[in-house]
């Protein structure tokens, strides 16, 4: 993450729009990506995310995805990722 947050910083410096996504990626790179665009001092306003609530496409996940509430992933607010891995989330 910090090599993606450096180039995008220096993105934007140089006047270029950042958009951050994921693949089909499951809870735990949802929720890096998020912290990600937060970092970027995306919390509160339209941030330059497209694409990330893609963990309910997973059959299985190693963890719980994040809520999405009316197109926004609530951070956490503790320090840290937020993620916390299960045994195998149940199937969807």
């Amino acid at each position: 993450l910090r090599p993606a947050l450096a180039l995008a910083q220096r993105a934007r410096a140089a006047g270029m729009e950042c958009v951050l996504t994921t693949g089909i990626d499951g809870a735990c790179a949802t929720l890096a990506a998020a912290q990600l665009v937060a970092a970027l001092g995306n919390r509160a306003v339209p941030g330059p995310a497209h694409g990330l609530a893609t963990s309910h496409w997973l059959a299985k996940d190693i963890g719980t995805p994040p809520p999405v509430v009316a197109g926004r992933i609530a951070l956490p607010p503790a320090p840290g990722l937020g993620f916390t891995p299960a045994a195998c989330a149940p199937s969807r």
